[in-house]
């Protein structure tokens, strides 16, 4: 049985994104197998996104695991016109807008550290990327959190202004004005760190 179940969890990652329909059914029906499909898929897309959001990996590695849970409680919500990886992106920045307004999310520059692009990777990570991502940590924390949100989603995350305004419940206007103003701060402080 241990193959079997082995071998459905296999087949459940590779299903294509025309499956994806399939899988959150699945879900919302509580087939945890489709669950943990669901997030062998998503997982490192939601804990990047998390911890850029948050400057944190650990509150990253937090919010991914809420995420799941509300992937796992809400499965029978999703909107079948929509990707599951926007759902899923959308559940990410609305959990990390919820954290970040909550606690004002301000660390000591002690605490700040690099996370690659896959969190896993134990390769050892060249100096000017660990710069870069120290001093976007930097920079990012100054930002109030409707442009931190935006700023990640657009400028780290390529996200574009409909896709950006869809994930926050902003109108492209919002998107453009809380960029803009992001990025008129991130020049300074840019300039600051010269």
């Amino acid at each position: 049985h241990y193959y079997d179940a082995k071998k459905n969890v296999a087949w459940l990652s590779q299903m294509n994104s025309s499956n994806e329909i399939e899988l959150i059914h699945a879900t919302a029906q509580g087939d945890q197998k489709a669950l943990q499909a669901i997030m062998d898929r998503y997982r490192p897309m939601v804990l990047r996104l998390a911890s850029r959001l948050l400057c944190d990996n650990q509150a990253g590695e937090d919010i991914a695991q809420e995420v799941f849970i509300r992937v796992w409680q809400k499965a029978q919500r999703f909107n079948p016109q929509y990707a599951l990886s926007t759902w899923i992106y959308s559940i990410t920045c609305h959990l990390c807008y919820d954290q970040l307004r909550r606690h004002r999310w301000l660390l000591p520059l002690s605490r700040l550290g690099f996370l690659p692009d896959d969190i896993s990777d134990n390769s050892v990570i060249p100096l000017e990327q660990r710069e870069m991502w120290s001093l976007y940590k930097k920079v990012s924390q100054s930002l109030p959190v409707k442009q931190r949100m935006v700023f990640t989603l657009r400028e780290i995350e390529g996200c574009d202004t409909q896709e950006t305004a869809r994930l926050l419940g902003m109108t492209a206007d919002q998107v453009k004005s809380n960029l803009s103003q992001a990025k008129k701060t991130v020049r300074a402080k840019l300039e600051k760190y010269e």
